[in-house]
């Protein structure tokens, strides 16, 4: 049986230049890139969307393209900085332009990056939710980058733990949005 190659979504909630959060986002898709699927990246901060409103959900094309990038794939992976325990306003802000029907049963991957010990374990947990409260499959590995400012540095992700589970969640999403296609099919 010929597998067909998959569409993965990043969404990047960073507004940071050379974003660290960004960074671990790409070379997670990469990865995926790497084993022969498309990716396409959603870096809110070259996005001008407005603030969430029924209204703007409507009208603005910005957020429209969003919508219809997710609503198309395959799988998403979000990845945010980890700010007050939580993810980013600007992710926040984007994710409330979704509904149930752009996500519900694509595999969700998630990472959260901080610049302290715990990474960003907190802004996953609240993603976590979300995610499934708009029926997501969050996967089971999420990928939690800690000390940031030393892991990742010139462009890379350089401690090899962390570029490991990067690798791993590729293959996760990978698989588990292969099972779902395959079983929605």
């Amino acid at each position: 049986m010929e597998t067909l190659s998959l569409k993965v979504v990043g969404l990047s909630g960073s507004l940071n230049e050379n974003s660290r959060t960004t960074i671990a986002l790409q070379q997670c898709l990469s990865f995926i890139e790497a084993s022969g699927h498309s990716t396409h990246l959603f870096d809110l901060k070259t996005k001008n969307i407005p603030f969430f409103s029924e209204a703007n959900r409507q009208v603005s094309l910005t957020a429209q393209a969003m919508i219809d990038e997710i609503r198309t794939a395959d799988a998403l992976i979000i990845a945010t900085p980890e700010y007050h325990g939580s993810y980013s306003g600007v992710l926040k802000n984007a994710l409330d332009y979704l509904t149930k029907s752009e996500v519900e049963t694509k595999a969700i991957g998630l990472i959260g990056v901080g610049a302290g010990q715990y990474g960003g374990y907190s802004a996953i947990d609240a993603l976590a939710n979300v995610m499934k409260t708009l029926h997501g499959i969050v996967l089971p590995l999420q990928v939690s980058l800690s000390n940031s400012h030393v892991v990742i540095q010139n462009n890379q992700v350089q401690c090899e733990k962390h570029s490991y589970r990067l690798k791993l969640l590729a293959e996760q999403v990978i698989h588990y949005s292969g099972k779902l296609r395959n079983r929605a099919a």
